[in-house]
This record gives structure tokens, C-alpha cells and sequence, in this order.
């Protein structure tokens, strides 16, 4: 479908002027006219203007689509403020891929003038509905939908900070394509921003009334803001008016700072009161106290709804329940009991990290941010969320701790030992990032290159040793952003290491590689920095490619816990390990466990036509052979919902699996229709689908689906301790990052606190941690790489 949007809903162009223009006003000097070319574009009309420059609809040259081209003002050009501004959207967004979300295509300066070149969505935005007629059931769904683009930039180190009705984008439906909802403008909407738009825009109140209070306070902004703008979203949907009202933005502030919100059924009787408990756990004052996730509070919404008069229940057809498959035996060792500790709090035992800005702030453990005094998160009575709440207070409660501290080391004081490997206990353990998930993404087995099962493993070092580690102040840094799973990896381990070793102060220091400041910039301030002993990331495979050499050549050890790309280990780098499998790898395992260890004869492999869904297909088709059955090997584009003939042609297979390369939300919606068409084989897919979304939109035709992923699974005491540290359940990657972190800390604490010394300690490693066991080639690979797979309840 074609991607266009009449009203492009950007913080700079003000809702009174963002309308649905014939064509460009001639007497406006300056402004692009229709059938004008720029950067190469063909200009249609403007779409609108403001403060920052205008946007406007044009066509790509010479592709058949249409754009939306959006220009930074000349006169803004010199302000760095503005121009950094209007830089920083193009490189988040550009990261960012999401079917929720608006794409940047590309972005240049041209006759001087800089510009981004977006997805162009045909429809209006969220503040254009009229409310009058507004469904509340439509209104859950664009929150819904919203929310699902917040939790994946929250996964990936993003906050939106500008959540409100005029950002999110709602795509007209058309044949075979319901109403899309889209969220723009990421990542360059501040209060601080906004306050400069006073004077410029008059734009100020309406942002503001969706700010959360610490935005509004200075203080440390996380994902959790975002969900608070959302709850102010959905009021404003529900009502026409935001929670806080006033005539002034002193009133509207001191609503957000210091008034209770007020309840939603007080302003519109058919609303529940269960509806008032939800919008009072997302509106809380303080972050904890609100859900783990934009998504939980979604799902808190619908649940509070159902029920009463006027709520549309849509329930999809029973699907066919697919047939019983028993997976191969789990050879993994057994797990060991664990033991519940009292967690132990060292004199001084501390923590050091820098923020962001660049500020060093010392936190000791007994404080608040540690999650010890967190107080029990509030909600509507649902098992979900009860459930979420049991969890943090008994993390609290028990403190339960990796660390062991019984050793009989007897090294010296300028040496920490690693101490007595903690045993891990699998039971319970879950996909990570799923923990909140209608159904549980169940760990099942760890297999090697040759697609046989390996053991799981039984035990893992600890950050914290033995408790006798001294050294001189040292940092390891990370491009992973203080919302990412990766820094919270990272933060409990170097805690859990800090409250074991007073004497030896480790810091954080976060650096912001998609910033303002040009990569390679940031990259030359990390390496010239001599306290920083090593790097967790860079997070992403591009930013790895961008920089990887600064990192190599200045000898700095850099460990990615996340990137997957297998041309990063062909560089010659000798300074870059990598955390997990690649890509590649992870395709050739799979196939040969379908094959050699499943045991399955006939499989249809089901590609989408992205260049991940390629490369996994590709790398699995090659080791399936001829299991791969050529009759019913289909493509499907992203974005496509109607899969009648790819499932007529499986169905006339009678495969004994379906295996499908790409992405979350095609699968969820494939799944249900090939269950309907008596397709009862196993549903085998990648990590992409390691996502709530797709448990939930799938439904009952998940039960049993299998998914691999080089990502490890969570296990309880890992997730309990992450949670009441961070705030929230542990994301993708935190296993690893953890994992990492804790080589580093041993590394450090055993004389090899140099680069060289420390990048000569990571080569000749070998020792076990909590996702798998970590060795490394010469490429910088894992010399035994370990694929996870997990199972649908």
C-alpha cells in the first residue's frame, strides 16, 4: 500500500498550520513549488510548516513511491541546538524497525539546506479524531498499537519523550489492510525544546499536558515517561481532555507534580471505576510505581474493559489445534535447587556510573535506585499484573544475590578470585523480553553447529568472586543507553560486584553513539579516555561497522552482547569479541536440528522478503536439503495480513513442518490462518519472534510453535534481581551483557586491568556464564557457538 500522510504530525509544524493543503501558496517566498526537483525529489505539495522548517509530500525518483520530505529552516541552520535536533531524528529513527513506526528513508543537506526524507502515511493524526464519535474500543486499539512501537524503542535504548496524540499517525484502511497506527517524531522532542517553542510556536500546553513528572522535574527520564504520556493519551481519547487541565502551564505543572489523577469515570460515567485503577498505576508520580511496560498497561486497559456495555469484544475463530509434537529429549543436566541468600551489604559497597550527560553519580545500595525499597507496583486485581508485583516485592524481600561468597581462595589482596560458580536453576526460565506475555516462550534446549542438543548450563561464575578483589578506580563503558537491557545487564553486575568488593571501584560510563555527535567522534572520546579499561557494545551490526577499526586500533577490548551480523568477525579486528552466535550460524543449527535431530522429512519454508528473512532462509535451506519441500517454498511481503494462498499451497503439501523466516507480525498473522486451513504441522520460526506481540496476536495457534535465537533465556533469580535493581523485567540481551560484564570485572581483578593485558585475557578465556559458555576465535566468533530454543506453552 502506499505509505502517505495528509497531516504530518511533527513537534515543529503547529496543529493549526499541519493542514491538508491543495498546493503550495505562490506568494510564499522560499517555499518549494509543485514540480520543483530537490535532492532529487519531485515536490508535490507542502504538507505544512512551523518553527523548524516545513515538510512536504514529493515522489522518490525512481522508485513508485511517496514521501514525505522534511526541511530544516535556513535560519535555523546556524542555531547548533536545532540543527543537532533535526540531525538526532534521522539517526534514531533510521535504527529503529517497526511496522508502528515511521521510517527514515534517508537524509543529506542540499542548496545548503538539510533534509530527512520519511515514510509518508495516508490518513490524519490522533488529535484530528473527532472524539464525539470515537469508539472506546478504537481508542484502546491505537494505544495498544502505540504501545507496541514504545516497548520495542525502549528494547533498543530509545525514549520517545514527546508521546501525545498529534505524534501518533493513524494510516487510512483499505482493501485487505486495516487501520495502521504509526508513531513519529522519536527522539527529538524534549521539555526543554519545548520550552524553547514558546516563544515560536505556542505549542508549549499541548505537550505539556502529557509530560510526566519527572520531565517536568529534572530528574532522570526512562522509558517509564512514555508511559505516562500514553495513559495521558488514552484519557484525552476517552474524554477530549487531558488528566490535568488549567490556564496556564504553572497550573498543568503542578497537576502533574502534585495532584492525584483524576478519575476517568468521574468525567465519563459509562467508563468502569477498574479503568480509574489502571490510569492510576500509569499516572503515578513515581516511575516505579507505574507498569513494566507500555504493553502491561495496555493489556491492563482491555482487561478493565471488557465487560461493561458499549466494549466491543472481537474474539478471532477457534483455530484448529495443531498437532502434538514431542521435541527430542532435553539432555540438560539437572538443575540444582537454588539457594536463597540474604543479600549482604558491604561497608561502602557501592556503585559508580556515569550518566549520559556525563555526570558521575554514586549510588549506594541501600537506596532506592538499587530497588531494595521499591515499594509494591499497584494495579487493577489481575493475575498479570499481581503476578509482576509478587515478583518485585519478593526480590526485595529475599535479596537474593549470584554471588556465593564461601571460598577458600587464598589469593592475595591485590587479586579478587572468581569464587565458587553459582549453580543455575532452569526451571521457569523464559524467552527474554517475554515475561509479561499472554503465554510462556519457554526455554528447551541449547544445540550446537550440528543442530544436536548440548547441555544447558549447571553452573556460572559470579561478578561478585570472592569477595577480596582490590584495585586502583577503573571504568568500563558502554554505547548502550541507560533505558537499553544491555546497560541493565551490566549495572546489576557491576553492583553485585561492588557490594562484594568495597575495595575496588568499577564505573559505568555510557556513551551515546545515535547522538548529535558523529559516531566516529564518540568513538575517538572513548579510546582517548585512559580510565576505560574495555567496551560492552557497540549494540547494533551497522554502528559495529562504523567504528569497530577506532575501537581495534586503538587496542581497546570491545564485546558486543547483541550484534549478529557474521561480516563483523571477517575485519581482522583483534580487539572485538562477540557475545553470541551470528547470524549464520544460527540459520545452519537450526536446519540440522530439524533434520537430524527432529527428525522432520518434509518442511515448507516460508520467507518474507526483508533482507534478514533472506539471510536466515537462505543459511537454513542450504543445510535442510532436500527436506526443504521446493512445492511449497512461498514468499510473503512485510506488511501483508491475507495469506489465503500461501496457505492453501502448505495445506496441499502436508508438510511435517513449517518453517518461517521473518518477521513478528506476519507470523502472528500467517499462524492463525494456517491453523484454520487444518495445517497442524510444527510452526518453527527465528528470533524475531521472540516478542510478546507475537505470543499475544497469535494466540492459542502459538501452543507449541517452536522459535530459536541465539539470545539466552532469563531464569527467575537473574530476573528477580534484575527487576528490583532496574525497574523492570530483563530485555533482550541482558543475559549477555551480564555475562560479560562479569569476564571483564574477573579479568580486571586478576592484573590484566590494561587493554592489552585485558584483550590477552579475554583471547585465551574459557570459563562457564549464565547464557552458555564463552570461548573465543581468533575471528573474535564464539569458538562454540550455542543456538537457544524455546517452546510455546
Amino acid at each position: 500500500m502506499a505509505r502517505v500522510h495528509d497531516r504530518v504530525s511533527c513537534d515543529d509544524v503547529p496543529a493549526g498550520e499541519r493542514a491538508d493543503s491543495a498546493g503550495l501558496d505562490a506568494g510564499e517566498d522560499g517555499m518549494l513549488r509543485a514540480g520543483e526537483v530537490f535532492a532529487g525529489f519531485v515536490i508535490e505539495r507542502q504538507l505544512g510548516s512551523g518553527g523548524m522548517g516545513s515538510v512536504y509530500l514529493a515522489r522518490h525518483p525512481r522508485l513508485p513511491r511517496r514521501i514525505a520530505l522534511k526541511l530544516l529552516s535556513p535560519d535555523l541552520h546556524a542555531n547548533d541546538e536545532m540543527r543537532a535536533r533535526f540531525e538526532r531524528e534521522a539517526e534514531l529513527v533510521a535504527r529503529l524497525d517497526h511496522p508502528n513506526i515511521v521510517a527514515v528513508y534517508d537524509r543529506g543537506v542540499d542548496e545548503g539546506v538539510r533534509w530527512i526524507s520519511m515514510q509518508y502515511v495516508d490518513g490524519i493524526d490522533a488529535g484530528a479524531l473527532d472524539l464525539a464519535t470515537l469508539e472506546r474500543a478504537r481508542a484502546v486499539e491505537i494505544v495498544a498499537e502505540t504501545a507496541k512501537a514504545l516497548d520495542y524503542a525502549h528494547a533498543v535504548g530509545v525514549v520517545h519523550r514527546d508521546v501525545k496524540p498529534a505524534n501518533i499517525l493513524l494510516a487510512r484502511a483499505t482493501a485487505g489492510q486495516d487501520e495502521r497506527v504509526l508513531l513519529t517524531d522519536f527522539g527529538i522532542a524534549r521539555l526543554r525544546d519545548d520550552a524553547h517553542q514558546l516563544t515560536r510556536t505556542g505549542t508549549f500546553a499541548a505537550t505539556l499536558a502529557y509530560a510526566s513528572p519527572e520531565q517536568l522535574s529534572a530528574s532522570p527520564v526512562d522509558h517509564r515517561a512514555d508511559q505516562y504520556a500514553l495513559a495521558c493519551t488514552l484519557f484525552w481519547l476517552l474524554t477530549g481532555t487531558a488528566p490535568f487541565t488549567g490556564d496556564n502551564p504553572a497550573a498543568m505543572i503542578a497537576g502533574h507534580l502534585q495532584h492525584p489523577p483524576p478519575p476517568i469515570s468521574g468525567r465519563r460515567a459509562d467508563l468502569p471505576s477498574a479503568l480509574d485503577d489502571v490510569l492510576a498505576t500509569a499516572l503515578a508520580k513515581r516511575p516505579g510505581d507505574r507498569f513494566d511496560s507500555c504493553s502491561r498497561f495496555a493489556t491492563a486497559v482491555r482487561e478493565a474493559l471488557t465487560g461493561p456495555p458499549g466494549a466491543a469484544a472481537i474474539r478471532p475463530a477457534a483455530p484448529t489445534v495443531p498437532q502434538t509434537w514431542v521435541p527430542p529429549s532435553d539432555v540438560a543436566g539437572a538443575g540444582v535447587p537454588r539457594e536463597q541468600t540474604t543479600r549482604t551489604t558491604a561497608t561502602d559497597g557501592r556503585t559508580l556510573w556515569e550518566e549520559p550527560g556525563g555526570r558521575a553519580s554514586w549510588t549506594e545500595p541501600n537506596q532506592a535506585e538499587s530497588g531494595k525499597s521499591r515499594p509494591a507496583q499497584r494495579g487493577p486485581r489481575n493475575i498479570g499484573i499481581a503476578g509482576a508485583a509478587l515478583l518485585v516485592v519478593s526480590a526485595i524481600v529475599i535479596g537474593v544475590v549470584w554471588a556465593n561468597t564461601d571460598s577458600s581462595s587464598d589469593n592475595t589482596a591485590s587479586r579478587g578470585g572468581q569464587g565458587t560458580p553459582q549453580a543455575i536453576e532452569w526451571s521457569g526460565a523464559l524467552a527474554p523480553g517475554t515475561a509479561g506475555a499472554p503465554r510462556a516462550l519457554e526455554a528447551l534446549t541449547q544445540i550446537d553447529q550440528q543442530g544436536k542438543e548440548v547441555a544447558k548450563p549447571s553452573a556460572a561464575i559470579t561478578p561478585a568472586g570472592d569477595g577480596h578483589a582490590t584495585c586502583a578506580p577503573v571504568a568500563i563503558a558502554t554505547t548502550a543507553g541507560t533505558p537499553h537491557s544491555v546497560y541493565g545487564g551490566m549495572k546489576l553486575a557491576v553492583d553485585q560486584f561492588s557490594e562484594a568488593n568495597p575495595d575496588c571501584h568499577v564505573k559505568l560510563r555510557v556513551f551515546d553513539l545515535g547522538g548529535a555527535e558523529p559516531a566516529a567522534d564518540v568513538a575517538a572520546r572513548i579510546v582517548r579516555d585512559p580510565s576505560i579499561a574495555a567496551l560492552i557494545g557497540p549494540v547494533f551490526s551497522t554502528e559495529i561497522q562504523r567504528v569497530g577499526e577506532i575501537f581495534d586500533d586503538a587496542g581497546l577490548p570491545f564485546l558486543t552482547p547483541s550484534a549478529t551480523d557474521p561480516a563483523l568477525s571477517t575485519n581482522g579486528w583483534h580487539s572485538f569479541f562477540r557475545g553470541l552466535a551470528a547470524d549464520d550460524a544460527q540459520g545452519t543449527a537450526l536446519a540440522k536440528y530439524l533434520v537430524n535431530t527432529a527428525h522432520f522429512r518434509k518442511i515448507c519454508v516460508i520467507q518474507d522478503r526483508s533482507g534478514y528473512g533472506r539471510s536466515l532462509s537462505g543459511s537454513a535451506v542450504s543445510s535442510l536439503g532436500s527436506a526443504a519441500d521446493p512445492s511449497c517454498a512461498v514468499e510473503i511481503g512485510r506488511g501483508e495480513r491475507d495469506f489465503a494462498s500461501v496457505t492453501a499451497a502448505i495445506a496441499a503439501a502436508a508438510p511435517d513442518a513449517v518453517f518461517y523466516s521473518g518477521f513478528a507480525e506476519e507470523a502472528a498473522a500467517l499462524l492463525p490462518q494456517l491453523r484454520r486451513a487444518s495445517v497442524t504441522a510444527p510452526f518453527i520460526s527465528a528470533e524475531s519472534t521472540v516478542t510478546p506481540d507475537f505470543l499475544a496476536q497469535a494466540g492459542d495457534s502459538a501452543s507449541g510453535a517452536i522459535v530459536s535465537c541465539s539470545c539466552a533465556p532469563v531464569v527467575t533469580r537473574f530476573a528477580a534481581d534484575y527487576q528490583a535493581l532496574n525497574g523492570r523485567p530483563p530485555g533482550p540481551s541482558s543475559v549477555e551483557a551480564y555475562d560479560l560484564t562479569t569476564i571483564l570485572l574477573k579479568g580486571i581483578t586478576s592484573a590484566h586491568a590494561n587493554r592489552t593485558a585485558l584483550a590477552d585475557y579475554l583471547r585465551a578465556y574459557q570459563g562457564p556464564g549464565l547464557a552458555r559458555d564463552y570461548q573465543w576465535s581468533a575471528t573474535g566468533d564464539l569458538a562454540t557457538p550455542r543456538t537457544w530454543l524455546y517452546k510455546v506453552d
